[in-house]
């Protein structure tokens, strides 16, 4: 989202015309991207004006999925336990990678190693690139882990996923997906079908559960 609005909104919109805004804006590092500089101030923003924030699952609760596993296929046994850590080497490997500016945290886990991390091609791109790497040749059990950037509000930039997601899944072997409850799952019912009919898990844990290092 931050990227498809970055051309459009100082345009369309122009947040900057705000005191407010500007004051926060000015303040954020010019080495950012736009988009990423827009949620800091906006984020900065809403917490001085006290303004409340919705998520998809609290306007739109069928474009969401329950808490736990959505499909008939089970997560390895003891994945879910491990999120934590898992999560805390995906932020690990974002550093390292400089992909730091990105606003998911997205990444192919396999034998409890981060084999893949995204980029600016964003999810698709992941999964492009992973098909191509040493990695997917000496798969094991990779699964698709997608959870926020900490300190960026979910009602900000609300995580998606939906059938083309689940389509270059299958494409690059991926065993199974765990995302958070903040996810806005395009075409549901579908999601769920191809999930099943593939063998793919998807599981889903709570946001504030599931991010925190």
């Amino acid at each position: 989202l931050g990227a498809f609005l970055s051309p459009l909104l100082p345009s369309v919109i122009n947040p900057l015309a705000d005191p407010l805004f500007s004051e926060y804006f000015s303040r954020t590092s010019s080495v950012l991207p736009w988009h990423r500089r827009f949620f800091a101030s906006a984020e900065s923003f809403i917490g001085t004006t006290g303004l409340r924030t919705l998520l998809a699952k609290e306007l739109f609760p069928s474009m969401t999925l329950e808490i736990g596993t959505n499909t008939k296929a089970q997560p390895p046994p003891g994945l879910i336990e491990t999120v934590p850590f898992i999560l805390l080497k995906i932020s690990r490997e974002i550093k390292a990678t400089r992909k730091h500016l990105q606003m998911s945290k997205t990444a192919i886990i396999d034998r409890n190693e981060a084999v893949a991390v995204e980029g600016a091609g964003g999810t698709d791109g992941l999964l492009d690139d992973y098909r191509q790497s040493r990695a997917y040749l000496q798969r094991d059990c990779p699964i698709l882990f997608r959870f926020p950037i900490e300190g960026v509000n979910p009602a900000l930039h609300q995580l998606t996923i939906g059938t083309r997601t689940i389509e270059n899944c299958i494409k690059a072997g991926i065993s199974g997906l765990v995302c958070c409850d903040v996810t806005v799952v395009i075409q549901k019912s579908r999601v769920l079908e191809l999930c099943n009919s593939k063998g793919l898990f998807l599981h889903t844990l709570p946001d504030h559960a599931a991010v925190r290092e």
